[in-house]
């Protein structure tokens, strides 16, 4: 009987996918231009837009990886990047792009000034105070 009771108990839990995908979806900023992308994801596939030009484009992530292609008037291009920083709940906040540039999901002054915050709290030394 408790053996039934067990499997039962199993049969009734909730499937997990193997890898759960990082939510990349909402607005982007480039952070060393400012300029705003706007992501939409279904699964692992991604779809975003520039609006200063008008440029439409498609991806994947994958893991931590994230690749996008796109066209343009020189042809076909591709970028590659790596997500860097998750939330707690699975939402990516940061995207290493191969090109050099960061993708955020905070406006520029906000991200300069979250990671600015992050050094002086892993790098600053409390002062040391002379004896008198």
């Amino acid at each position: 009987m408790i053996s039934l009771t067990i499997v039962m108990v199993l049969l009734s839990l909730p499937i997990q996918s193997e890898e759960t995908v990082i939510d990349v979806a909402g607005k982007w900023w480039i952070v060393e231009t400012g300029m705003e992308i706007e992501v939409t994801q279904n699964g692992n596939q991604i779809t975003w837009w520039v609006p200063a030009f008008n440029q439409k484009g498609i991806g994947t992530i994958e893991g931590r990886e994230f690749k996008a292609s796109w066209e343009e008037a020189a042809g076909a291009q591709a970028l590659e990047g790596e997500i860097v920083q998750v939330s707690p709940d699975g939402r990516a906040l940061a995207i290493a792009l191969s090109n050099g540039l960061t993708l955020s999901c905070f406006p520029p002054l906000f991200y300069n000034l979250i990671q600015a915050a992050d050094f002086c709290v892993s790098n600053v030394k409390p002062p040391l105070f002379s004896l008198l």
